[in-house]
């Protein structure tokens, strides 16, 4: 249980994380957006008629191989920091 080994053994453990991270896409995301509220306008504001609501959903993609050369650089730092967990 030596200190620096533990400490090692923990850079491998992150290093292992940021691998599994970096071959992940990106979540897909909602927008709502609701204009032209007016809300305290007399007489009888009709919500559905005098206001506009939008929604988008969005997803970022990634071309020319990005995630690829993401997972293979996290992969590369991996293995240097296995390598220097056998150096302890």
């Amino acid at each position: 249980n030596h200190p620096e080994l533990s400490a090692a053994q923990s850079r491998v453990e992150a290093g292992q994380g940021i691998r599994l991270q970096a071959g992940k896409t990106y979540n897909p995301t909602f927008n709502f957006q609701w204009e032209n509220l007016r809300a305290w306008q007399n007489p009888g504001y009709r919500v559905g008629q005098e206001s506009d609501i939008f929604g988008f959903v969005q997803q970022q993609w990634e071309l020319f191989g990005k995630r690829q050369r993401r997972v293979e650089q996290a992969s590369a730092h991996l293995r240097v920091t296995e390598l220097e967990r056998e150096l302890v």
